[in-house]
């Protein structure tokens, strides 16, 4: 049975119009405070593609609308879902961060977005979520120059724990993070491993979109999300979006469609 969600278009300017959404709904978990995390499942069959934005919160707050926009879009469009697949989209992994900035578990208006975001990027306990996974885990992480937590272990937190349960599942086929801003596609890959699926889902979204396809370079990441499903046979890529403010929903959802069209060749 469908339920109804009411799906901002994600402007910059900020319009509330929004139009009913048919949709599967489950709650996967919780946040350290105690927010749900929520997936919306559209189509039926045994081929699932996974698309999570919000792992860093409200300090990426566009990642979460862009996982809203595409909500909207598939509510309004279920035959764009090819036959034999079902499309998860998880708008945020981490609401304890969306919170913190949009005062929000739900859809909000860019307007809602003022001041420094930086205290959106942790869940409740301080720990950088895409720091907290087990490929290449350091108790000692990094962000830009800072030294950031990254939990007493990997899995350590309930997000991380829910997220890697849910797309663990037999039959996920591809795992797609939202991120900003490097403006970059960058596949999974655990210790300079490369995973071919990956690779090639990666390219494949990539150039639908129009981003450059390659490996993230500005400073280590330790514990990343997408590098650790690789090392688990799992097909994942991040998509940085261009900058912090725009959704850039256009271009990525030629990315999204065209993986959705190919997405048989990517099951385990």
């Amino acid at each position: 049975m469908g339920q109804q969600l009411l799906v901002p278009d994600g402007s910059q300017e900020g319009d509330l119009a929004a139009r009913p959404v048919e949709y599967r709904h489950r709650v996967i978990g919780t946040s350290a405070n105690g927010y749900p995390i929520e997936s919306f499942i559209f189509g039926d069959g045994p081929l699932n593609v996974v698309v999570i934005g919000g792992i860093h919160g409200g300090y990426e707050w566009n990642s979460v609308l862009l996982a809203y926009r595409f909500l909207d879009y598939f509510g309004g469009r279920l035959a764009t879902v090819p036959q034999g697949v079902q499309l998860h989209i998880i708008p945020a992994g981490n609401p304890d961060g969306v919170v913190a900035v949009t005062g929000t578990t739900g859809p909000f208006p860019p307007a809602a977005i003022s001041g420094n975001t930086f205290a959106g990027r942790t869940n409740g306990r301080g720990v950088d979520l895409n720091r907290n996974w087990g490929c290449d885990w350091s108790a000692e992480a990094q962000w830009r120059e800072e030294a950031v937590s990254a939990g007493d272990a990997p899995f350590s937190e309930p997000e991380t724990r829910a997220l890697r349960d849910y797309v663990s599942q037999d039959g996920v086929a591809v795992v797609i993070w939202l991120h900003s801003a490097a403006g970059l596609v960058i596949p999974g890959g655990c210790q300079d491993v490369l995973h071919p699926p990956s690779e090639a889902a990666a390219a494949l979204y990539g150039e639908a979109a129009g981003y450059p396809v390659g490996d993230f370079t500005a400073y280590p990441i330790n514990g990343d999300a997408s590098n650790w499903l690789a090392q688990q046979d799992i097909a994942s890529f991040t998509v940085e979006l261009s900058d912090h403010q725009n959704v850039e929903m256009d271009r990525n959802l030629r990315g999204l469609l065209a993986l959705l069209a190919e997405i048989g060749g990517f099951q385990r």
